[in-house]
């Protein structure tokens, strides 16, 4: 499953969400809460039906990217340390021309690594919701590095299923 839940934040959420303290924006599900995050997780709940006690959320900013990989499993399918995540989203905080590179990108039947889909500027405030896990046709990704600028992603890792 993948999914994009357009403008789920818009410039002042986000703008309120980056003012947290740093140390907010480096830990998962610490911190204050803010009426922004339930928008995101309103917009989630749209599609599944999700087990908080198996879930956090991050907001983060790696420059060196993540390599290919699944979330909750390895290359060959076998559960890792988070097989109980079974659903990923991410949402870009940062305007897409803050940065360069840092692109989100994935593979799917027509495209390969060589030939990824490649998600940027329509990230921006919107969620990007998709399966993880070893029994729920995880999404083969990676975020490349960025270069210059900041980029700043509200990552989430869940436990749920697909409401009909």
């Amino acid at each position: 499953m993948q999914k994009l839940i357009p403008n789920v934040l818009n410039e002042d959420d986000i703008k309120e969400i980056l003012s947290l303290d740093e140390q907010y924006k480096s830990t998962c599900n610490h911190g204050p809460w803010l009426p922004q995050l339930s928008k995101v997780l309103d917009a989630v709940e749209e599609v599944l039906e999700v087990d908080y006690q198996n879930a956090y959320w991050n907001i983060e900013r790696q420059g060196k990217g993540h390599g290919w990989h699944y979330d909750g499993c390895n290359k060959e399918l076998e559960p890792n340390h988070m097989a109980w995540c079974n659903y990923s989203a991410v949402l870009l905080l940062s305007p897409p021309d803050s940065f360069k590179g840092g692109e989100f990108q994935y593979t799917d039947k027509e495209n390969t690594e060589d030939n990824p889909v490649t998600l940027k500027d329509e990230l921006y405030g919107s969620l990007f919701l998709y399966s993880s896990g070893a029994d729920n046709d995880p999404l083969w990704h990676r975020a490349t590095a960025h270069t210059e600028g900041e980029r700043w992603m509200f990552l989430m890792f869940l436990k749920g299923k697909e409401k009909e």
